[in-house]
């Protein structure tokens, strides 16, 4: 090899090196704001728990489920509630994984099932704050689906197993009746 195309091989390399580099070097600038730019979006369900959210509502089409933590214990349209079931979900809720933003022009809204009129409709109140969830369509792979926060045009796309549990029925919520074992007095 000559002397010129070993430089032109060189600069390249180097120039490789750099937009290699780079990014690395941008997020230790900065302070790792890529780290809180997941806490920036509007679907962050990090505050959210069993013992501090005060009532969820469930509402797809006619069909409405009411939760709701009274007298330490979750309640079912007025019966007790599965406490696992309420902690499953809790957990699901918390690791939900927000993927890409799909849209952000409001007019895809029910492209993605995330309008007011097809949406699975999250209602969650925390003190005394009630705050409006968009669930949509499914999308291509299990467990994922698009979701967007009331008030914001924003539609993500997420991965979660929450989208079925929102379509539970109301029986399925509902503590399951003690059996016992014991044989009956005579």
């Amino acid at each position: 090899m000559d002397n010129k195309n070993i430089k032109i091989l060189a600069a390249v390399f180097v120039a490789m090196a750099i937009i290699t580099v780079l990014p690395w070097i941008g997020n230790q600038i900065g302070g790792g704001k890529e780290k809180d730019k997941a806490k920036n979006i509007s679907l962050d369900f990090s505050d959210f728990s069993e013992k501090s959210v005060e009532k969820m509502v469930i509402k797809k089409g006619e069909t409405e489920k009411s939760l709701s933590f009274q007298e330490g214990k979750w309640l079912i349209d007025g019966e007790e509630a599965d406490g696992q079931k309420i902690a499953d979900f809790f957990s699901e809720l918390k690791s939900l994984k927000v993927g890409e933003m799909v849209s952000q022009n409001e007019a895809n809204q029910s492209k993605f099932g995330v309008d007011k009129e097809k949406a699975i409709k999250l209602a969650i109140t925390q003190n005394g704050q009630e705050l409006l969830f968009l669930v949509g369509n499914v999308g291509t792979t299990p467990r994922q689906f698009y979701m967007r926060k009331d008030g914001i045009k924003n539609t993500y796309l997420v991965e979660s197993a929450l989208r079925e549990k929102l379509l539970w029925e109301a029986s399925k919520w509902k503590k399951a009746e003690e059996k016992s074992d014991a044989a009956p007095e005579v």
